[in-house]
């Protein structure tokens, strides 16, 4: 019963993701721009406790780039752990696991990409769906590791050590 809860649970949680990423990637790049300085300027305030007034231009746009694609990075990592949550839950070979979530993501993010192409002030690039793509082989790295842990203390509890 708790198995088919987790995988119900990462599926719902798979399609919300990959909703969030649509919705994101369909803002124009003006809004697009703004939710990204919005997001810069609290981070430096949170972390300098200076306004991004204060900064100079070449730092700033560092820092904003650097927040941008560990956005990708992020969103994609999530969509990896609720898919890969998801094709765990299904018995296969452990390297499925692995590569049905990543082959997955990686479709979805050159669909992102492509989707971007056809907003306004938007463009697609193939770094972003490699930095998107990253973030999922992180995900599906975590998840091994995870589960390989747990296995570990599984097989410990069971020989009483």
């Amino acid at each position: 019963m708790k198995k088919m809860i987790l995988r119900w649970a990462c599926f719902f949680l798979t399609l919300c993701t990959m909703a969030m990423i649509f919705y994101f990637s369909s803002e124009n790049g003006k809004e697009s721009g703004a939710a990204s300085e919005g997001v810069t300027a609290f981070l430096v305030r949170l972390f300098s406790g200076k306004e991004m007034s204060e900064l100079s231009e070449k730092a700033l746009a560092t820092i904003s780039l650097v927040i941008r694609k560990l956005a990708h990075f992020s969103e994609f990592f999530l969509l990896g752990v609720f898919s890969g949550g998801f094709i765990r839950s299904y018995k296969m070979k452990k390297w499925l696991h692995f590569a049905i979530p990543s082959a997955f993501c990686l479709a979805y993010a050159a669909f992102d990409e492509c989707h971007q192409l056809f907003v306004s002030g938007r463009s697609g690039s193939v770094r972003d769906v490699m930095i998107d793509f990253s973030g999922s082989i992180a995900a599906g790295l975590a998840l091994m590791l995870i589960a390989h842990i747990i296995k570990k203390k599984n097989t410990s509890k069971a020989e009483g050590t």
